[in-house]
């Protein structure tokens, strides 16, 4: 299996990802808890990866050609470089591909920010021999599908997703820093983990975090082994959605005490 990760999203230029990596790294050396990762996160879409600038988000969605820039080299499994994608058109397995094609030998993987996207698609891309991992995201959209039932949700990713994905991040915020719910993302993990399917795929969760409030989460991650987590919205500056370095560093901080302390 994959390992879990500590995800920071909405790296935009190279100024971003040093924060990050020197948050996680020190002169000693990487100082991560143990098994984890640090996930580095780059919005891309369909329109983007096209050529064409993101209209509502233009800090946070990388120009095309910058996106290789953005993903460092790392020679052991310390970094999990993602890009996180979101397209309404069909044919996802060929984006797939153009994805590959553009970010360059550092691409650790995707997360999909579309609802429920097409299981043959996914299978079509692995059966094609590609080992990118594949993060399944359960954004707002995609809680409403299914009537945000926690048994719904784990029937649907068992009967339709095992064996194509990797994690699945349950993020009802979606990038917009609206806090989560913690105790209805409880019955949802509760039914996960009860149906043994954190067996072959890692779990994680979004929405709204911040280094002010990990705390909030930590009866989540001591009750469910090995859980991700993820950062984006609240990392960045309201006034014009540049990312915050300060916030971002504290973040990272306050991951690593969260992971390791008691």
């Amino acid at each position: 299996m994959k390992k879990p990760y500590i995800g920071v999203t909405g790296i935009f230029n190279n100024k971003d990802l040093v924060f990050a990596l020197v948050a996680a790294f020190t002169e000693s050396g990487y100082e991560f808890p143990e098994n984890y990762q640090l996930m580095i996160g780059v919005l891309a879409s369909f329109k983007t990866i096209s050529g064409l600038p993101s209209k509502n988000f233009p800090n946070r969605y990388p120009a095309v050609e910058d996106i290789p820039d953005l993903f460092p080299t790392s020679t052991k499994d310390y970094l999990l470089n993602l890009i996180h994608y979101n397209s309404s058109e069909p044919d996802l397995s060929s984006q797939f591909n153009k994805l590959v094609e553009i970010s360059g030998p550092n691409l650790g993987g995707f997360q999909l920010n579309i609802c429920w996207p097409d299981p043959k698609e996914l299978h079509k891309f692995r059966e094609e021999g590609h080992q990118h991992a594949i993060v399944l995201q359960i954004g707002r959209e995609a809680f409403g599908v299914i009537n945000k039932n926690p048994t719904i949700l784990a029937d649907k990713i068992s009967a339709e997703y095992s064996g194509l994905i990797d994690y699945v991040l349950l993020d009802p915020s979606g990038g917009e820093g609206k806090e989560m719910n913690i105790d209805k993302t409880d019955e949802y993990l509760s039914e996960l983990y009860g149906r043994g399917l954190n067996d072959k795929i890692r779990f994680g969760i979004a929405g709204g975090l911040h280094s002010g409030n990990l705390e909030s989460i930590r009866p989540l991650v001591e009750k469910y082994d090995s859980l991700s987590i993820d950062a984006e919205g609240k990392l960045r500056h309201p006034h014009d959605d540049t990312m915050n370095h300060k916030e971002l560093a504290r973040f990272i901080s306050a991951a690593k005490r969260l992971m390791t302390s008691p």
